[in-house]
């Protein structure tokens, strides 16, 4: 049975059944990450939540007006709109709607056996729960891919899409956080915009200095600020970059290795297929007769 209270006006607020959640606990495709509580409270006045034991599940808020609060590990803090809340499960907190200016939130409790370390890759933790995220079409849009599901049911198959969909929102919380102070937004925005001029220019022979020049950042600082914004190296991603338009390349043209090579920025083929080999785990030969039979 669905139970959707209400509460604020224009509420929404799903509480998983417990015979659900237990079924979630066994089922294959579910136990690693399901959703327990699902919400959304737009224009929260009053709102206040005290937890000194902490929550049983991992809560995951995201304000997009007014602005809220949370105190947790000892330290009070405000959370603006566009900004995203992260309490681990069993942290003693508190968190609410700031007076003169409601905030409107769409939250989460989730729980599993991989919970905590999609919590550890939200930077949940006491130094960093509270996190800029800006692109709030995209976080909503797939809140509400998941609030869909939930008024489908709780068969095994909406639990796993509803989990699906859980996923992809947290995704989006790791991929679009930004820094919240102007400086350091405005050297992350240049990263992004030598990662789109390597997408354009993959043919165009590139250095570190080369790539570090485009953004306008020392090659040391640079190399740096990529790799903890993406996850790799500058060169690194790039190399990825080509594999994946070879890849393309291989599957959908007739052109040669050799052309190929060139297209994604190598004169050497020999040098290109041992890269290729290195990142698809196969040779350019034998991948293309793979997809092609």
């Amino acid at each position: 049975m669905i139970r959707i209270e209400e509460g604020f006006p224009k509420e929404r607020l799903t509480k998983f059944p417990l015979e659900v959640t237990r079924r979630a606990e066994e089922l294959p495709f579910l136990r690693n990450l399901y959703v327990t509580d699902m919400g959304h409270f737009p224009d929260a006045r009053n709102h206040y939540v005290n937890r000194p034991e902490g929550s049983a599940s991992h809560i995951v808020i995201y304000n997009t007006a007014g602005m809220g609060w949370c105190e947790l590990g000892g330290k009070r803090f405000q959370v603006p709109p566009k900004y995203a809340l992260v309490i681990p499960a069993g942290t003693p907190h508190a968190y609410g709607s700031e007076e003169d200016r409601p905030w409107s939130i769409y939250w989460a409790h989730f729980s599993g056996q991989n919970s905590e370390g999609l919590v550890a890759s939200l930077e949940g933790s006491l130094n960093r729960s509270c996190m800029f995220v800006p692109r709030e079409e995209i976080i909503v849009d797939a809140f509400e891919d998941a609030y869909r599901w939930i008024r489908e049911g709780f068969s095994d198959a909406i639990l796993i899409a509803i989990a699906a969909a859980f996923t992809r929102m947290a995704s989006f919380l790791i991929m679009y956080q930004r820094a919240s102070n102007v400086k350091a937004l405005d050297t992350e925005e240049r990263i992004l915009k030598s990662i789109q001029w390597m997408r354009e220019n993959l043919s165009v022979p590139v250095t570190l200095d080369r790539l570090a020049g485009q953004a306008a950042i020392s090659p040391p600082h640079y190399s740096s600020i990529f790799k903890k914004q993406i996850g790799v190296s500058p060169i690194g991603f790039l190399i990825r970059l080509r594999m994946q338009e070879a890849c393309r390349l291989l599957d959908h043209t007739n052109f040669t290795i050799s052309e190929i090579a060139q297209t994604v920025g190598y004169e050497d083929s020999f040098h290109f297929s041992r890269m290729f080999k290195n990142v698809v785990g196969s040779s350019p030969r034998d991948y293309r007769k793979s997809v092609k039979g």
